[in-house]
């Protein structure tokens, strides 16, 4: 691998950087499969020997600006070319009886990649002080393509052709407002869209969503709301639209320290979920308007706490509770239950140990009998050295 990088700053706030890296590979794979005849002397006609070669070269530029402009504006702009070649040979030249045996694969794949990225970040946005407004958009557009020769023992070749040509374009926005006392507020969408090209093509789009806010409520604990959506879906060529997924995830968590060795946390998150595909078909445990849809609701109970008896000593103990409420029929009707107990001691500066035990209980009111239903215990050991 060679690289090289050259950066300058422009008055004294305008950084650029040029980077250009080049990675070359090889190797080279012998294998000689000896085979005994009956009277166990090695018998090399029947034996089976590969010969490989595998590499691959690779070639990338990149271009990168950033700068603040003022003391509350920040801007990005960032491109990268990736062009990547490999070729690759698998060969058995030994002769075999079965004319279908092919003893020679050579193959070649090479992909070129464009990747542009723009961020800009503001305070005091729109002159609200404490406001923070974020947008960020990637574009990514590969073309990839690849051929393969088969040579068979006869006079038979076998090649193939493939090509993908894919774009995936992301889009982030981030709102964050401290303007109110001991309350931060927060707004985040991430956006995502995919298009693959090929005979059966499809496309994902991935949206996800998040608000949420933390406030202080008062020297010793501190608290947090959040509200979550995830959407995905997929679309085929052949088959129009396959699957939609949705989430509606709400939180919240309490945090407290009630004494100077003590920090306790809280945590109670709903979930629902929400799957619409295509497919048809008998058979199904989480029946929705089709065979294989799903719809369900779930709650998690989470509490943690770590009790410091010294410096160097500390007990953490963690509990979790998980509860699907089977609305639909049988779309997820159980309970899971994780007890966790750990001890911590520092060495020394650098070094740390631990001992943890964990229990797990998992138990399926759906469906006939317990055959899913488990109890673990786990036993763990931990070393930490820090260079």
């Amino acid at each position: 691998t060679i690289y090289g990088e050259v950066s300058k700053t422009f008055a004294d706030k305008y950084n650029f950087r040029i980077r250009q890296e080049w990675e070359q590979y090889h190797s080279d794979r012998f294998q000689d499969w000896q085979a005994l005849d009956s009277s166990g002397v090695v018998d090399i006609g029947d034996g089976d020997i590969s010969d490989d070669h595998l590499g691959y070269t690779n070639w990338r530029t990149m271009f990168m600006f950033d700068s603040f402009l003022d003391d509350q504006t920040y801007v990005t702009a960032n491109y990268m070319y990736n062009y990547l070649n490999s070729n690759s040979s698998y060969n058995d030249p030994v002769p075999v009886t079965d004319s279908h045996f092919y003893k020679t694969l050579n193959g070649a794949v090479s992909k070129r990649t464009n990747v542009g990225a723009l961020g800009y970040r503001k305070a005091t946005f729109l002159q609200i002080p404490g406001l923070v407004f974020g947008v960020g958009i990637r574009l990514e557009d590969s073309k990839t393509s690849g051929s393969s020769r088969l040579l068979g023992n006869s006079s038979k070749i076998l090649t193939t052709v493939s090509k993908l040509d894919e774009v995936r374009v992301a889009e982030e926005l981030r709102l964050v407002y401290k303007g109110i006392e001991r309350t931060t507020l927060s707004f985040d969408a991430d956006l995502e869209q995919r298009d693959l090209g090929w005979d059966g093509s499809y496309r994902r789009k991935g949206n996800d969503i998040t608000i949420k806010t933390d406030f202080r409520i008062n020297s010793k604990a501190n608290a947090t709301l959040m509200y979550q959506f995830v959407q995905e879906s997929l679309n085929f060529s052949l088959g129009g639209k396959t699957s939609n997924l949705e989430i509606h995830r709400g939180m919240g968590t309490i945090s407290c320290i009630p004494r100077e060795n003590l920090f306790l946390v809280g945590t109670f998150m709903l979930e629902n979920y929400d799957l619409d595909t295509a497919a048809v078909g008998t058979g199904n445990q989480a029946p929705g308007s089709k065979p294989y849809d799903f719809r369900g609701n779930s709650y998690t109970l989470l509490l943690d706490g770590t009790y410091a008896f010294n410096s160097k000593t500390s007990c953490t103990l963690g509990l979790q509770h998980t509860e699907a409420l089977g609305t639909v029929d049988q779309a997820g009707d159980y309970v899971f239950d994780k007890v966790g107990i750990s001890l911590k001691r520092q060495l020394a500066a650098n070094k740390t140990i631990g001992l943890g035990y964990q229990f797990y209980n998992f138990n399926n009111h759906a469906g006939s009998g317990d055959f899913d239903d488990y109890k673990a215990h786990g036993l763990f050991a931990t070393y930490g050295y820090t260079f």
